[in-house]
């Protein structure tokens, strides 16, 4: 089916023009197929007329304004609309007949002006003048160019009757005509006498005309099917694309489909996990807790049930923390710091904590010998820093029955440091080594042993690892064990390892803060009981206060009391921590105030280090380090 497409913009006279055309599409339907193209933009239009194909055709209807109504050249824009297109353009106009327009119906501007200036002969000669008189319509003829039609081998026998053709060369029989004429005259008596061998010579012409037409109208037939079988071959080879294109998007829509199952997989898997993981702890806390009251619990298993406690609230804490970082670095809030500090400190605690809860008497947790030849500084977010070896050395304890457990770092010519943790467990298979950073993913997946863990841990170290500007990779074989590497820019050495100092040294032993005062501001009474429990066990003086309004005015009524530290919760009731710790400086700047508080978040640690606090504890609150933080600020004698 051939196509006829009808350029028009949105102006009145083209939405008549429209609706007269489709009146008549009904009637054409079966062999033309009516396409419009209204309102079109003219970089849009320009590209659509460029891809018409072969054996259509285009009718502009009128084209004098763009798609936001601004007016437009016509003729050269009907001229450059003409240069790319491979099918002729039929207009009703005689101004650009010649200019790249095929032709069409031609409105007769002379017999137009010809009909007015008798019009206005009249008008000016009163006598004449028929008031209300109206022009006639002149006939239109048929007018088309024959360069463009031999441009799209249009023969003159598919014209109307009576078409003018412009621009058609003469014949040497035109220019001629008057001579042959002259000598027709003179000849013509001889044609009588040669009547019969004229009339053969006419048969013969005839038959001449005849084989003409046939094989005029054989070539028109082979033009049509050489287009139809470009057409044919044109379809093809775009239903081959298509084909293509339909085989790619069905493979990327199977991997699409496998992805989202394995990530649904993944999400059950997790979920159970999750389930089992947190109600395990739960469970020993619950527990214990209730044996601890039992009248026929003996102290020594008391001991034991607060260790039991102890741990499982630990494990808890990791496991809650693990999925508040996941869920702030998918929604990209999670910020990272940039400060310097001291390697070696960290991974002197980090070994010492480790050593320090390590049951497995077989697993040696011990620092790489190169740790000790230098200070290493780096410039990065250290407590996510903690947080990535943290979770290595944690996989590695967990997945090694006996050996060692190694961590260390070595200085790179590029001015980069690569950190490791070495084990001798159970090792991974290279086939795995993608998948192990993969979030919710367990070794279990492939061992089908159950071991404790979120699966959340080695895909939270990944992206922190890349936030800070490192990578992280592993090395590994089954049964011999793996090396957990990973990278961090921007280092430099200061001094000796003798220099560095580690916190959990800070303060050891029972302490004796006889003489020495702690006010604590905390609107939790449970929380306030356990600190000043704490704090006296340490032989201190304890101050509680349930608000910051109390706290405030207790300074301010008591300036010289001998206060030597303050434990200030942050949220509470009417006055919050921030405000009532901004006062209490004002009254007494020289008191230490440590925050206290449940916001765990990286934003909050940041504005607690930018706050007048000298420093701060996050809840659940340890022992040990709350007397370690103290002990930075009141002596130990």
């Amino acid at each position: 089916m051939h196509k006829l497409y009808f350029i028009a913009d949105s102006s009145t006279t083209s939405l008549v023009n429209i609706n007269h055309i489709k009146k008549l599409e009904p009637k054409y339907s079966k062999t033309i197929q009516f396409i419009y193209l209204n309102n079109v933009g003219v970089d849009s239009l320009m590209h659509a007329v460029s891809q018409f194909e072969k054996g259509n055709a285009i009718a502009l209807i009128n084209y004098f304004q763009d798609e936001k109504g601004n007016p437009l050249n016509f003729n050269s824009l009907v001229q450059e609309i003409a240069r790319p297109t491979n099918v002729p353009i039929f207009l009703d106009s005689e101004a650009l007949l010649g200019e790249g327009i095929i032709g069409g119906i031609i409105n007769n501007g002379f017999a137009h002006g010809r009909e007015v200036a008798v019009l206005a002969l009249r008008f000016i000669d009163e006598n004449n003048y028929i008031p209300n008189e109206r022009i006639a319509h002149p006939k239109n003829n048929y007018y088309f160019d024959y360069r463009i039609m031999q441009k799209f081998d249009i023969s003159e026998k598919l014209l109307p009757e009576n078409s003018i053709i412009i621009n058609k060369p003469h014949t040497v029989l035109v220019r001629y005509l008057r001579y042959i004429v002259l000598l027709f005259g003179i000849i013509s008596f001889l044609l009588l006498i040669v009547l019969l061998l004229l009339m053969n010579i006419k048969r013969r012409k005839k038959a001449e005309a005849v084989v003409k037409q046939k094989l005029e109208e054989i070539r028109d037939q082979n033009i049509k099917l050489e287009s139809a079988n470009q057409l044919v071959s044109d379809m093809n080879a775009r239903l081959e694309d298509i084909n293509k294109h339909l085989t790619v998007t069905n493979e990327e829509l199977n991997k699409a489909k496998e992805k989202s199952e394995e990530a649904d997989r993944l999400k059950s898997a997790f979920l159970a996990n999750m389930s089992h993981e947190i109600r395990t702890p739960l469970n020993a806390i619950i527990g214990f807790s209730s044996l601890l009251v039992d009248p026929f619990t003996t102290s020594e298993d008391q001991e034991q049930f607060i260790r039991i406690i102890n741990s499982n609230s630990d494990q808890l804490v990791r496991i809650i923390d693990d999925i508040l970082d996941l869920s702030k670095i998918e929604a990209g809030q999670l910020k990272i710091s940039n400060e310097i500090f001291c390697v070696n400190e960290i991974l002197t605690d980090l070994v010492y904590l480790f050593r320090k809860h390590n049951n497995n008497q077989l697993v040696e947790i011990r620092l790489s010998k190169f740790t000790d030849k230098c200070r290493l500084m780096l410039q990065s977010d250290p407590t996510r820093f903690k947080q990535i070896l943290t979770n290595l050395v944690s996989n590695a304890v967990k997945y090694t029955d006996r050996g060692i457990v190694e961590v260390g770092f070595s200085l790179d010519d590029d001015h980069e440091v690569t950190f490791y943790v070495k084990d001798t467990g159970i090792g991974i298979e290279r086939k795995y080594f993608a998948d192990i950073f993969d979030r919710f993913w367990k070794i279990e997946e492939i061992t089908n042993i159950v071991y404790s863990g979120a699966g959340l841990g080695l895909a939270i170290s990944k992206r922190l690892c890349e936030m800070m500007g490192g990578r992280i990779w592993l090395e590994s074989e089954p049964g011999k064990g793996s090396t957990f590497y990973f990278t961090q820019p921007a280092y430099f050495i200061r001094g000796g390892s003798k220099d560095s100092k580690s916190v959990s040294a800070a303060c050891k032993g029972k302490n004796n803060w006889n003489g020495y005062t702690v006010a604590v501001v905390e609107d939790e009474v449970n929380n306030l009981q356990l600190l000043i429990k704490i704090l006296e066990r340490q032989n201190a003086n304890v101050i509680g206060f349930k608000s910051g309004n109390e706290v405030v005015d207790y300074f301010r009524n008591n300036k010289d009391y001998p206060v030597n530290l303050i434990l200030m919760d942050i949220k509470m009731p009417g006055m919050d921590g921030y405000m009532a710790a901004k006062l209490v400086r004002n009254i007494c700047p020289d008191i230490p105030i440590i925050a206290q508080t449940a916001y765990a978040m990286v934003d909050d640690i940041v504005k607690l280090k930018d706050s007048v606090f000298d420093d701060f504890i996050i809840k659940p609150i340890k022992t040990g380090l709350l007397i370690e933080k103290i002990c930075n600020f009141i002596s130990n004698d």
